[in-house]
């Protein structure tokens, strides 16, 4: 789960697959972590977030009407794809200018600890774990 060259991780509508890391694994993750869903997507996520927390710093943006497509091919009839996408391309950016980037930019500091939203379609939630 290692690689000098990766500064962080999204995962976008997937949760926790044992099966490639072992039971315990996936908490080896060294960088920023954010998980990406959507509320119509069956994806797993609320558990993994529950699994997670220990994690440091770890991320939650989950698109209210938001689809598994929506983060592929914006196919959702329950999300407009234009807003589903600029959504996911803001909180996937902020994570990219503040872990790779070194940003420590107000609005993107806002944006990553859940202080500012960018809609009433985003539930969000930041853990800073016990690591």
């Amino acid at each position: 789960l290692q690689d000098p060259r990766i500064g962080a991780v999204i995962t976008m509508a997937g949760g926790i697959r044992r099966n490639f890391f072992g039971d315990s694994g996936h908490l080896g993750v060294e960088v920023p972590l954010m998980l990406m869903s959507g509320s119509e997507d069956g994806d797993g996520i609320p558990n993994s977030w529950t699994e997670l927390q220990e994690l440091d710093p770890l991320y939650w943006m989950e698109l209210i009407g938001g689809c598994h497509e929506s983060f592929a091919m914006g196919v959702c009839s329950t999300l407009d794809p234009e807003l589903g996408f600029s959504l996911v391309n803001a909180y996937s950016l902020a994570l990219g200018r503040s872990a790779v980037l070194g940003d420590g930019d107000s609005d993107v500091v806002a944006l990553l600890t859940g202080e500012k939203s960018l809609s009433d379609r985003v539930r969000y939630s930041a853990s800073s774990g016990s690591r």
